[in-house]
């Protein structure tokens, strides 16, 4: 064997002609193999082809009803969530109304005038009304 020198390539070694190469042992041959039967399952055992036939179409009806069930939900969710993000920025804009400040139409300390103003507010307002 060539020994292995720093910063030399290896050789390779070339096998010798009077030494047969090894073959690998025949073994036996491949029989063709069946698939397997299919398993059917115990649901369908002993049922008809038109039974199974409407046992998966009920099936798939159901599957289809519980989708858009599903799909309805979701909708009703995202729009739920709408509504919540609508109020929940609505609340942040709304600001509190100042009450206005109320002047009292009548004066305690001077009741003679509250009174003469009070005719005069009636006078014009009954005057309004008749133009």
């Amino acid at each position: 064997m060539a020994e292995k020198v720093k910063g030399k390539p290896v050789e390779p070694v070339e096998p010798v002609p009077s030494e047969p190469t090894p073959q690998p042992e025949p073994g036996p041959e491949p029989k063709p193999t069946e698939p397997p039967a299919p398993t059917i399952p115990k649901e369908y055992e002993g049922k008809s082809m038109e039974d199974v036939i409407k046992m998966v179409t009920d099936a798939q009806k159901e599957l289809g009803g519980k989708a858009k069930e599903i799909g309805d939900l979701k909708n009703n969710l995202a729009y739920s969530d709408q509504l919540r993000e609508l109020a929940m920025q609505r609340a942040r804009e709304h600001q509190p109304v100042q009450p206005k400040e109320v002047k009292p139409d009548w004066k305690f300390e001077k009741p003679i005038e509250s009174v003469t103003e009070k005719v005069r507010q009636e006078l014009a307002a009954g005057r309004n009304q008749e133009r």
